[in-house]
């Protein structure tokens, strides 16, 4: 599916995979790339959304997934895949951005060797919060883990088979995170912190290395979270943050914190990222430029990917190219910069 433009649908892309033992409804091996999808889903509803898929080995690269239409309640790219690339994208937030989570009917799917992994680097990942415009927006960007079976007070798996919720690892790298929070309301309860990441289940695991999160609040009190619930997340090689941060989100009666984040790397905390661009103007993407300026301290920080992650096809040698394009990444100093972007 290359060079389309997707809009004012229900489900924009909507790739299918329930087999109850069938094979010929599996989906597999769909390239999703250079499209743009937007103002999709159904006003008043939470279960369409601008990409929904189930299948094998899906890659989605060099897309602008905007977002969807006001009213709509739908994610961004929702998944249920084995062995799922997300890379090199534009994705604005939906009421979640990326949302990762078990195979419904699918025993094919389950059984794939790489079931309970994916991989997602290289995308810029834009969240924008303004109660006034009529958009969702997330309150936890990165979803991994399960939906339908995961005790949200235990992270147990409570499907008849464990196997059937992701509890394999979140390869998430080199990807450029921006939230930008107009509400003028302080931030001090569980429901108006801005969350990276949501691992639903105990055995699943987030390995976060070389990527850039940044909250932009203007107007507000910055109240950044890394992780919701359960799971663990290896925080390895060199990743920048927003200051004044916390590990784990404010939680209630439903939702308990029983997860794990290991220090393995570097976490480099700054109040700006210094990068090209930022307006303060809500709705206006168009002025901002996400690559690092010349003083950023972005610039040469990542660190090398796992010999396993290069062997696998999954390293960082392209950027995404406004708009639905992918030009090649080109090293500019003495090691590649954090984030999606190199400096240029």
């Amino acid at each position: 599916i290359r060079g389309c433009e997707i809009t004012n649908n229900g489900n924009g892309i909507f790739l299918r995979g329930d087999d109850n033992g069938d094979e010929s409804t599996i989906t597999r091996n769909t390239l999703v790339a250079g499209n743009y999808i937007h103002g999709n889903g159904n006003i008043g509803s939470e279960t369409q959304h601008n990409i929904y898929s189930q299948g094998v080995s899906p890659i989605f690269q060099y897309n602008r997934i905007g977002r969807q239409r006001p009213g709509a309640g739908g994610i961004s790219l929702k998944d249920r895949s084995a062995n799922t690339v997300i890379r090199y994208n534009w994705i604005e937030s939906g009421a979640r951005t990326i949302d990762l989570v078990e195979a419904e009917d699918a025993s094919i799917v389950v059984a794939e060797g790489e079931y309970g992994n994916a991989y997602v680097y290289g995308n810029i990942i834009i969240n924008e919060i303004d109660d006034t415009d009529g958009y969702a927006w997330a309150g936890h960007i990165v979803h991994f883990g399960a939906d339908n079976f995961a005790d949200d007070g235990t992270g147990d798996c409570t499907a008849p088979d464990p196997d059937i919720c992701r509890n394999g690892t979140l390869y998430f790298h080199n990807n450029t995170v921006i939230i930008k929070d107009y509400r003028t309301i302080a931030q001090d309860s569980p429901w108006v912190q801005d969350r990276l990441f949501e691992l639903s289940v105990r055995d699943a695991t987030a390995d976060i290395r070389n990527n850039l999160f940044h909250l932009h609040a203007p107007n507000g009190h910055p109240n950044l979270t890394l992780m919701r619930q359960h799971g663990t997340a290896n925080l390895n090689g060199v990743n920048w943050i927003t200051a004044n941060w916390a590990e784990h989100a404010l939680e209630d009666d439903y939702h308990q914190w029983t997860g794990t984040i290991n220090y393995n790397g570097t976490l480099i905390e700054g109040s700006a990222p210094e990068l090209a661009a930022i307006t303060s103007i809500s709705g206006n993407l168009t002025g901002d430029d996400y690559r690092p300026s010349a003083s950023s301290p972005l610039i040469d920080q990542a660190t090398p990917l796992p010999p396993t992650l290069i062997s696998a096809g999954h390293g960082v040698n392209q950027e995404y190219e406004r708009h639905q394009a992918g030009v090649n990444r080109n090293l500019t100093g003495a090691a590649p910069d954090l984030g999606a972007l190199e400096y240029r």
